[in-house]
């Protein structure tokens, strides 16, 4: 994609990007929640998109393959994100093979 196409991508999804996250904070609350996860699990990408990770794949499956290989860096944050989700959940979302978790 060229520079100035994606430049002006990027500024659609800054003008956007409030009305989708009050979207899923609705949906939430009044709507659908399985929408809502949905919508998480985008953001979720697109935190681990930030990092160097595959567009698809979310930050705890990533972090739960780090740790299954023994990476440091995934040896400290699957248990902080564990303590949030649950026990085992970057380990799950790894072993699934899914770039979903």
């Amino acid at each position: 994609m060229k520079r100035i196409q994606t430049i002006f991508l990027c500024l659609v999804c800054i003008v956007l990007m409030p009305i989708l996250l009050s979207a899923m904070l609705l949906q939430a609350l009044f709507g659908s929640t399985q929408r809502a996860h949905n919508m998480a699990i985008s953001v979720d990408e697109q935190g681990n998109s930030l990092f160097g990770g595959e567009p698809t794949d979310t930050i705890s499956a990533r972090t739960g393959r780090a740790y299954l290989a023994g990476k440091r860096w995934g040896l400290c944050l699957a248990p902080v994100i564990d303590f949030f989700f649950g026990k085992g959940h970057c380990i799950a979302n790894a072993r699934e093979g899914r770039l979903n978790g």
